[in-house]
């Protein structure tokens, strides 16, 4: 499990550092990767809940935080980009982003259901209503 997390955190974070595309690209980019590519295996895979499961269990285990890792690096990521004014709205803002991904990861049935909901998310987030 955790070769596994440890890829998939490593193929998020990539997103998070490819400067040729938006700042709301590379979010997208990274939580399709952190997150949507599981949709099918939760909705789809026989015992794919279980197998989930059986992950969460084993990182507890592993007294390791992939999650709160990845958090952290959203948080960095839009403090970095000038998305949040400071550490706190970029904590939050990383805060939201992450459970609002767990959210369409139960919800959406495919990855291009779930990045649609991200980019609606990834949008609200980062639009800043006074400009408007």
């Amino acid at each position: 499990v955790e070769g596994y997390l440890g890829d998939t955190r490593a193929r998020a974070v990539a997103e998070l550092q490819d400067h040729d595309k938006s700042p709301a690209a590379c979010l997208l980019g990274a939580f399709a990767r952190w997150t949507g590519d599981h949709v099918t295996l939760l909705h789809d895979a026989p015992h794919g809940a279980e197998a989930i499961e059986l992950g969460t269990q084993s990182i507890r285990r592993s007294h390791t935080d992939p999650e709160a890792d990845f958090e952290r690096e959203i948080a960095a990521f839009v403090s970095d980009r000038g998305l949040a004014t400071g550490r706190k709205q970029a904590a939050d803002m990383a805060f939201m982003l992450m459970m609002s991904s767990k959210g369409l990861l139960l919800k959406t049935r495919t990855g291009e259901e779930f990045q649609a909901g991200m980019v609606r998310i990834i949008r609200a987030a980062t639009t800043n209503p006074a400009a408007s």
